[in-house]
């Protein structure tokens, strides 16, 4: 997660992908670094969880996030939901 944020520092993205389950810090507390860098690119964030989240965390989602997509998932379900959250 930290080299994600020093890439997004650096340079420009359209959206962001976001796991809730990292190794080095869950997908909240990055989003949550990410709103306070980018609050557009925030807005334009994919959640993606193979597991149950807790409670706290889909209360987050359900306030910040800008998609959800469950895995497993196929190629085509990522870009339609990249274009979900990007174009609303």
């Amino acid at each position: 997660a930290a080299g994600a944020l020093e890439q997004i520092k650096a340079e420009i993205f359209d959206a962001a992908i976001i796991d809730f389950n990292l190794p080095d810090m869950n997908g909240v507390m990055l989003h949550r670094q990410i709103r306070q860098m980018d609050e557009e690119l925030a807005q334009k964030t994919l959640f993606t969880s193979g597991q149950m989240q807790s409670d706290q965390d889909l209360d987050y989602y359900m306030v910040y996030g800008g998609g959800f997509l469950s895995k497993p998932f196929e190629v085509e379900q990522v870009l339609s939901a990249l274009d979900k959250t990007i174009n609303g």
